[in-house]
């Protein structure tokens, strides 16, 4: 039978027209993952799935326990499915084993092995499955591909997506599985809306784990409220929400005051201080440094109270997010006239 591409295997999967054999391989694991959760879903009930749905690994399965199963016939229900994961990590015997028994596998079971690597048609397992079964390689998508692998999985959702929106989910998820979270959860919150644009991606917001807090918190720890109030407003036109700027604030104001603990109750040096707080960087080290001369002992101890205030008054309703923000860091940064750094 002919190798199947993931595409096409989604087909044979919406068809319920799947067949008895099946081997996954290439370099992508999530797309596996769930190309082998949408077979179970699609020839299994939840009533029938305790019953036959059988999971083995390579590394510790025998395959003689295997081999077994797949000439099972399942028990009420109408299919039984057998996954493998590692099945390239089966040893000679064990390989020889299971492919001595693909022709003849029921049209009640559907075997799916998924190989780690990718599959060669000259070993024993793979050449069976070409002959008997399907074979279908799942590959990452290049950088330059991955807007597009955006606006199809859209699409396949009912929706359009357009090209600088998928852009932009793209650059700011680190996988693909983060990336098709983040646009089922988007299309959660555009509702009936069918064509999705950039606006709709910033409204909604990107993964707090897209954006870089490192230069809004190095002008944090040097008091630069111009340069706070700008890399905030760019971290949130880029869709990272109000609420996920809070924690870089509360770590460098938390951290602060720690450090003025340790300095001013317990008496202690820098060195002791750093090693206290794990900081091992010159860098980190002189940013704290700096903090510590920019703040004063009364600033830093209202510091994260003002923050709290402010994270409650945007989940009220009673400040506008940009507004929330910006009157925060005027709030904590704005030098104070007659203020002594103590």
């Amino acid at each position: 039978m002919p190798s199947l591409k993931p595409e096409q295997l989604d087909l044979h999967i919406k068809s319920g027209q799947l067949g008895p054999l099946y081997l996954f391989d290439g370099p992508e694991p999530w797309l596996k993952k769930r190309a082998v959760q949408r077979i179970i879903n699609r020839l299994l009930t939840p009533e029938t799935k305790d019953f036959n749905l059988n999971q083995y690994n390579g590394n510790s399965s025998p395959a003689s326990e295997v081999v077994s199963t797949i000439q099972s016939m399942p028990f009420l229900g109408d299919r039984r499915v057998v996954i493998v994961d590692s099945a390239d990590e089966w040893n000679t015997a064990d390989r020889k084993l299971v492919a001595e028994n693909l022709e003849n596998i029921p049209t009640s079971t559907c075997l799916v092995l998924l190989y780690d690597s990718r599959a060669g048609l000259r070993d024993e397992i793979p050449a069976h499955v070409a002959s008997h079964g399907h074979l279908v390689t799942f590959w990452t998508p290049f950088e330059n591909q991955l807007p597009e692998w955006a606006i199809t999985e859209t699409r396949q959702r009912g929706k359009t997506l357009e090209w600088p929106a998928a852009k932009l989910l793209c650059d700011s998820c680190k996988d693909l599985e983060e990336l098709s979270n983040e646009i089922d959860k988007l299309l959660l919150y555009v509702g009936k809306k069918t064509s999705l644009s950039m606006a709709d991606v910033r409204a909604h917001g990107l993964p707090d784990t897209a954006a870089d807090f490192k230069d809004l918190e190095t002008a944090l720890w040097n008091r630069d409220l111009t340069g706070a109030l700008r890399q905030g407003q760019l971290l949130l036109e880029m869709g990272v929400r109000t609420e996920a700027l809070f924690p870089a604030y509360q770590r460098v104001f938390r951290t602060l005051l720690l450090g003025r603990y340790y300095q001013t109750e317990k008496k202690w040096d820098l060195p002791s201080i750093f090693e206290a707080l794990g900081m091992r960087g010159k860098t980190q080290q002189g940013l704290f440094s700096a903090g510590l001369k920019n703040y004063s002992s009364e600033e830093l101890k209202i510091s994260l109270g003002k923050i709290v205030k402010t994270d409650e008054e945007i989940k009220t309703g009673a400040l506008a997010n940009k507004v929330a923000l910006s009157l925060l860091t005027m709030d904590l940064l704005k030098k104070k006239e007659g203020s002594v750094i103590s």
